[in-house]
């Protein structure tokens, strides 16, 4: 400081020049690198970070999203002018020599991009991500953001600076390892899912039709065969059940030939199969139903139909009953209650003005609280954790 002091005296310039040196360093926004372990945005935890990428102040902090490889996912992030970078998975690995060498790999890769901050989905690099060692190294902070209750993570988790959790149901079950925890709810993108096209049209139905959907992977921990059954239990000829989300190769996932085996029961009732458009298909629904028969640590269809202004019918899991408000914004079920399902379905069939007064209030609730208070208290984190 005393020679800066010199050198400022005796010359203007200098003068200046250190003072501009130091409002830039003061005004740079911080760069955060988002880990997401994909290429492509169909999963909730992708989605849901990726909601948070989108409506940061980008005044205060610049996002670099980081992806397995290039696809649709990168091509559409650059064009909506937000940075992206290709990085394979770096896990733990028996060849110790080979371990060190990508945490100097991982460390270089951090500074080269002039790295402030790290926001990773938990396990999405892997159980002992060299990541997480090259961050410590450089001074990089990390959060791990847990969108499903783990228990006991990795001991990696120690060399982070906080754990965020995406439900109270979330954070209170995980083990820290001493590491702060904090609940971050999901976002509501009400630019998207408030703005979508009705496409009932595609499917050959028309306004006279309640159409009831089912959102998500098409594995047995969504309830796909407790919608079905409840479809058919639902009177109403002029009411069509449809649902929509991928064929997913992991545990539990039905094959296209069996869900379209459990629908065939009812005509009423079709697989529309994965859409890209989302947006279009909140728009399209009456009813959004949610019978998730594991625990739902904080469901991204509650944020999306809120959005939308459509209610939900789910059952109360994990951190379902924290978002969704029973006979405000929807109603809760208890998971294998089939009756009180049917009875949820067959009420909001047949009440027109009761749909709309939810929808009503969804929307209300997202717009008061879903899409500001978890940016809100995602960036004062972020601000804390970097010192500005």
């Amino acid at each position: 400081m005393r020679f800066f002091s010199g050198i400022i005296g005796s010359s203007p310039s200098t003068e200046w020049i250190f003072r501009r040196m130091t409002s830039t360093q003061t005004a740079r926004r911080i760069r955060i690198a988002y880990f997401l372990g994909t290429h492509e945005d169909w999963g909730g935890a992708s989605r849901a970070t990726l909601n948070f990428v989108r409506t940061i102040d980008r005044t205060r902090f610049e996002p670099i999203v980081v992806l397995t490889q290039e696809g649709k996912l990168s091509a559409t992030l650059r064009d909506e002018h937000i940075e992206t970078l290709v990085w394979g998975i770096h896990d733990s690995r028996p060849n110790l020599p080979a371990y060190a060498l990508d945490v100097l790999r991982a460390w270089r890769m951090l500074k080269a991009h002039e790295i402030s901050l790290i926001h990773l989905n938990y396990g999405a690099i892997g159980w002992k991500p060299a990541e997480i060692l090259a961050a410590r190294f450089a001074g990089i902070p990390v959060i791990n953001h847990f969108h499903t209750g783990v228990r006991t993570p990795s001991s990696f988790l120690r060399h982070t600076a906080a754990a965020i959790g995406v439900s109270r149901y979330v954070t209170d079950g995980l083990e820290s390892w001493g590491v702060p925890k904090h609940v971050v709810h999901n976002v509501s993108d009400l630019g998207r899912f408030s703005h979508g096209r009705d496409i009932r049209a595609e499917f050959g139905l028309d306004r006279s039709h309640v159409v009831i959907m089912l959102a998500g992977q098409m594995i047995r921990a969504k309830g796909i065969e407790l919608f079905i059954e409840a479809a058919r239990r639902v009177r109403g000829e002029h009411v069509r059940f449809l649902l929509a989300g991928p064929i997913r190769d992991t545990k539990g996932a039905y094959t296209e030939a069996e869900v379209h085996s459990l629908c065939g029961a009812d005509p009423r009732v079709r697989y529309i199969g994965y859409r890209s458009d989302a947006e279009n298909l909140y728009a399209t629904a009456d009813v959004m139903v949610m019978p998730s028969q594991w625990e739902e640590p904080c469901a991204m269809i509650l944020f999306e139909s809120a959005a939308a202004g459509k209610p939900v019918i789910a059952s109360a899991t994990g951190g379902t009953p924290e978002i969704l408000q029973h006979d405000r914004t929807g109603y809760l079920f208890e998971r294998t209650d089939l009756d009180a399902l049917v009875n949820h379905m067959q009420h909001l069939v047949d009440d027109e003005q009761e749909r709309r007064r939810l929808g009503n209030e969804a929307r209300e609730l997202a717009l008061s609280t879903f899409s500001k208070a978890p940016i809100e208290k995602m960036q004062s984190l972020y601000a804390a954790l970097c010192h500005v």
